[in-house]
């Protein structure tokens, strides 16, 4: 079950999220703290990639990631207190470090904002995926799958919001030791609420989209 507990900390660490408008406020909710995160993003003139940042002051994480259309990673840069700046690459099936670290990704793409690459699969028609991320804090690549799981209603800011509810797993791990639960606007796949755990024995992180930013 190592890679079980390596990966949940995976999804949380890549927090690049983002609304269909200039940029977003999230409220991060652990255990009795709370934080906040602005992200904003710019699409490309020729509309090929999305460029996603994202910054949580209060944690002093920064990233800064570039991905295609379909949410597959063209690169990463990152600077958290635990591990400082660091740039991953994607190079066909392989995406490499700034310190040199090779990671094979093959058969699947790799997402390195989870919220923007599941909003692209539900754009596209599918119900199910299969995906990479990598962990920045030990640069290892886990495979995990994120499917569909009905419509919900949720309360966001005082307001009834329709949404599409998505878990993601571990390819290969059952869902009962490690999930991750995912909810899109139902029209337009704003990312809108997280639900899950950095670590088996840690308190439940909740996300929750506050705002656009303009």
């Amino acid at each position: 079950m190592k890679g079980a507990k390596n990966a949940i900390a995976i999804g949380l660490w890549i927090f690049a999220s983002l609304a269909w408008g200039n940029g977003a406020r999230y409220s991060q909710t652990t255990g009795k703290e709370r934080t906040e995160m602005v992200v904003t993003f710019t699409m490309a003139e020729n509309g090929e990639t999305m460029t996603i940042e994202s910054l949580d002051e209060q944690r002093h994480e920064r990233y800064r990631i570039v991905a295609d259309h379909d949410g597959n990673g063209r690169s990463m840069d990152f600077d958290l207190p635990t591990k400082g700046p660091v740039t991953l690459t994607r190079e066909g099936n392989t995406v490499r470090s700034s310190d040199g670290t090779a990671i094979a990704v093959e058969g699947a793409p790799w997402y390195p904002s989870i919220e923007y690459g599941i909003a692209r699969l539900l754009a596209s028609g599918s119900t199910k995926g299969e995906f990479w991320v990598i962990d920045p804090q030990g640069l290892k690549a886990h495979k995990m799958v994120a499917e569909t799981h009905g419509t919900e209603t949720l309360s966001l800011g005082g307001k009834k919001v329709r949404s599409i509810a998505v878990r993601v797993t571990v390819v290969g791990v059952p869902s009962v030791f490690f999930s991750m639960d995912y909810w899109y606007g139902e029209n337009d796949y704003t990312f809108l609420r997280f639900k899950g755990v950095r670590g088996f024995g840690t308190p439940v992180m909740t996300v929750e989209f506050e705002t656009e930013v303009r």
